[in-house]
């Protein structure tokens, strides 16, 4: 899913790119000694051969204020035939991969909700450092046939699970600088066209997916469908504003 998503993302930026450059050509004619000087800085991997920053899906960038990146990268341990892609990069690379957050020169592995041979994936990085992003859990789910993955935060190097409604998987996609999260979390209902078990693993063995919003206060909060039975947050801003896809009500002919 993000490998196609990272294509949509790339032609729009390349498109915005395409008027500054113009503008800036005269510029360069005008005053060609300003130039801008950067270090390529290779952060490394935990052992393994990939490391790589997720897209900027989201309000909140993967690189913070004070010059934090967040990411993932693979280390030594061989993924499983059941670990979940949705984690972990398996078509890229045949190790587990970790969440990591880069800061002063060195990168820190921000594991995962279950040890060294479950996934993680760190998406953003708000002003409080704080860190959102997806980890296995440890648990299987027998509908899919693949690990349970969880909506996670990481806090001053803990990691928190979001949890679900009920169902076996959650996702964290957006974060703003007030540490409210919006993604997706299945509950217990049995859907044949759910979000995330049809629409990323063509399985109709799934429960709805439902968009969720999640602070430390209320937890999470199911924010509901335009009639249908699934829902997914995707993006939130600063003033809490949520935007993400639904399902409308279907109707079957008579």
């Amino acid at each position: 899913m993000r490998r196609n998503l990272s294509a949509g993302i790339a032609a729009t930026l390349f498109a915005a790119l395409a008027i500054p450059v113009q503008l800036a050509a005269q510029d360069n004619q005008d005053n060609h000694h300003k130039h801008h000087h950067y270090q390529l800085v290779d952060m490394g991997t935990f052992g393994g051969s990939l490391s790589g920053v997720n897209e900027p899906l989201n309000y909140v960038p993967a690189v913070g204020q004070h010059g934090q990146v967040v990411g993932f990268a693979s280390n030594s341990v061989p993924q499983t035939a059941t670990n979940n892609p949705t984690a972990c990069f398996g078509v890229t690379t045949p190790n587990v991969t970790h969440g990591f957050e880069y800061k002063n020169g060195s990168v820190t592995d921000l594991g995962s909700l279950a040890g060294d041979a479950f996934c993680s994936d760190a998406g953003s990085i708000n002003k409080h450092g704080e860190i959102p992003g997806i980890s296995e859990n440890g648990l299987f789910d027998p509908l899919l046939g693949w690990n349970q993955v969880r909506a996670v935060i990481w806090r001053r190097g803990q990691i928190s699970d979001l949890g679900t409604f009920g169902g076996n998987h959650s996702w964290s996609f957006g974060m703003n600088d007030s540490g409210q999260v919006v993604g997706m979390a299945l509950n217990a209902v049995p859907d044949p066209f759910s979000l995330y078990g049809f629409g990323l693993f063509f399985s109709p063995k799934s429960t709805q997916t439902r968009a969720f919003l999640w602070d430390q206060t209320s937890g999470m909060q199911d924010l509901g469908t335009l009639g249908g039975n699934d829902a997914w947050g995707w993006f939130i801003n600063k003033r809490g504003q949520v935007t993400g896809i639904s399902y409308t009500p279907s109707t079957k002919p008579r």
